[in-house]
């Protein structure tokens, strides 16, 4: 008996398997009873790529001073809009968000954001 698992996405198998009760006795005197199973986690992981997704928004970089960090934190910490940039300087938080992709704003300190 063997058996095979499939998914809507693909005409390949993700699982096989079934009983191998003969196999041992090509490797052993005694032949016993076995079962198993493969897993196609490379096709899996394809498949769960390509279902992602694409088109959520980056969040928005914010740059500010570390004095204003617990502003920051409070006003917009938990808005998955907004995610706080680490950088050392302006100038490296722009850099940061040209090579991610992401908009940058920077925190004043009334803690208001405007255009990088």
């Amino acid at each position: 008996m063997t058996f095979k698992a499939y998914a809507d996405q693909t005409s390949t198998y993700l699982v096989s398997g079934g009983r191998y009760d003969n196999l041992l006795a090509n490797f052993q005197e005694k032949s016993e009873p076995a079962i198993g199973l493969g897993i196609d986690v490379t096709l899996i992981a394809q498949l769960l790529e390509r279902s992602a997704p694409r088109d959520q928004a980056k969040p928005t970089l914010v740059f500010c001073q570390l004095a204003d960090w617990p502003t920051f934190a409070k006003r917009y910490g938990g808005d998955p809009a907004y995610e706080a940039c680490l950088a050392d300087s302006l100038v490296a938080a722009r850099t940061q968000a040209a090579a991610t992709g992401q908009q940058l704003k920077v925190m004043n300190e009334e803690g208001d954001l405007i255009d990088a």
